[in-house]
C-alpha cells in the first residue's frame, strides 16, 4: 500500500502539534508554580536545537540562568553540538567560555563534538590540539 501523503509531511505535522503541546505544558507548569529544573530546561533546549531554532535555544539558556537554574554539561553539550552542526564556531567558543565560567568543564562528549566539527571544516591543527588536550 502506498501512502498518498508523504511521510515527511506527516512527521512535520505531528512535530508541530507536539511542539505546541510541549510549550503549553511548560506554560502550565509555570502558571501552577512548578519550578522547571535543569532537566526540563535541557529537554526544551534540545527540542529547539533539533528544530534549528538556535537563537531561541540560547535565549532559553539565558532565561534559565536568570531564573537561578544552573545549566549542566549536558545542557551545554546540546547547544555546542547544534552550533557545531551549523558551523557557528564563534558561538561555540562563547558557549565554551560560559560553560567554564559557570563551573562546568568540557568532557569527552564536548571534546569529541568539537574535534569532529573542526575536522569537518578542515581545521585539523585545532582538532589535533584539542585531542592532545583531551588525552
Amino acid at each position: 500500500m502506498r501512502l498518498l501523503i508523504p511521510p515527511n509531511f506527516i512527521v512535520s505535522v505531528v512535530w508541530g502539534i507536539l511542539r505546541r503541546l510541549i510549550k503549553a505544558l511548560f506554560i502550565e507548569m509555570l502558571d501552577e508554580g512548578v519550578r522547571p529544573n535543569v532537566v526540563t530546561f535541557t529537554v526544551l533546549i534540545d527540542s529547539l536545537c533539533k528544530q534549528l531554532r538556535l537563537q531561541e535555544a540560547r535565549e532559553l539558556l539565558d532565561w534559565m540562568i536568570d531564573r537561578g537554574e544552573h545549566p549542566n554539561t549536558v545542557t551545554y553539550n546540546t547547544l555546542i553540538d547544534a552550533h557545531c552542526k551549523q558551523g557557528s564556531m564563534e558561538k561555540v567558543n562563547a558557549l565554551l567560555d560560559s560553560m567554564i565560567q559557570r563551573g562546568q568543564h568540557p568532557e569527552t562528549v564536548t571534546f569529541s563534538t568539537l574535534i569532529d566539527a573542526l575536522s569537518k571544516v578542515g581545521r585539523m591543527e585545532e582538532a589535533n590540539s584539542l585531542f592532545e588536550l583531551m588525552i
